[in-house]
């Protein structure tokens, strides 16, 4: 049946922006594609150019949604960062569960939309379920590893970092034979995901063929958080300096250096 062109004009144009960084984009990008699976809509998403390649790698219709650069961004688009309507301020209200904090974003960042269905409602839909995760072809997984360690710096001081407290994790593992790759260049020359220029798609691919991953609670650590990671019941651990959880059983929050070198691996 021909496609009455009448439909592409009732579409409805939505436009949003985000001033931060790459794991808030990372999030929005999810966000979208949620979005257009229940809603007649295309999505013009304003953010750094720099993050486009990375970005364009998670969308799923990219006739439905198109990255812009911010400095183009129109008085018409919403500012889509977490904290623009201060739910991150208000993070006690929800047990610091950072998935329960985006939820409640999402629903009101849909409010702002007339006739807009908020596509994440639960827990599991915040999940990373986009299928380029499990069809990367661009990563040749040479090894499983016990371990990925998400050891890159943070940019929004999830965590005080210091790089002697990952060395001494990195002798922890060694000491008990356990294969590690890191996605920061370390000391030990443990394999690195930068060795093999991996970006975040890779990474969360690789994350697949880990029995644990663990670090810092910044960019790499969020596609890692994935309906595949979650149903099989990894122990994914995060540093993170404000006391910020999940709600998903196995994720397990570490907020000290006392609890980060009383780590039994």
């Amino acid at each position: 049946m021909e496609k009455n062109t009448g439909d592409i004009f009732r579409m409805k144009t939505l436009e949003f922006y985000n001033t931060y960084h790459l794991g808030d984009c990372l999030f929005h990008i999810h966000y979208c594609n949620k979005l257009i699976q229940v809603n007649d809509c295309k999505i013009i998403f304003y953010c750094k150019k720099e993050y486009h390649n990375e970005l364009e790698l998670w969308i799923t219709d990219k006739d439905k949604i198109i990255l812009e650069d911010l400095n183009k961004k129109s008085n018409l688009s919403i500012n889509c960062w977490l904290n623009s309507m201060k739910h991150f301020d208000l993070r006690g209200q929800y047990d610091f569960f950072y998935d329960k904090i985006y939820l409640a974003f999402y629903r009101d960042l849909s409010k702002k939309i007339d006739g807009i269905i908020n596509p994440i409602g639960t827990s599991k839909d915040f999940l990373f379920d986009e299928r380029q995760i499990i069809e990367n072809k661009n990563v040749n997984i040479f090894s499983k590893f016990d371990y990925l360690i998400i050891n890159s710096k943070g940019n929004s001081g999830q965590w005080n970092y210091n790089e002697n407290d990952f060395n001494l994790l990195f002798q922890k593992l060694i000491d008990k034979e356990c294969t590690v790759i890191t996605t920061a260049k370390n000391n030990y020359k443990l394999p690195c995901t930068l060795d093999y220029n991996w970006n975040l798609l890779d990474i969360s691919t690789v994350s697949l063929y880990c029995k644990n991953i663990f670090g810092i609670h910044t960019a790499p650590h969020i596609p890692c958080l994935n309906i595949w990671n979650i149903k099989d019941q990894k122990e994914m651990s995060f540093l993170h300096n404000e006391g910020i959880y999940y709600s998903y059983e196995n994720h397990i929050n570490i907020k000290s250096l006392k609890e980060l070198y009383d780590i039994d691996f």
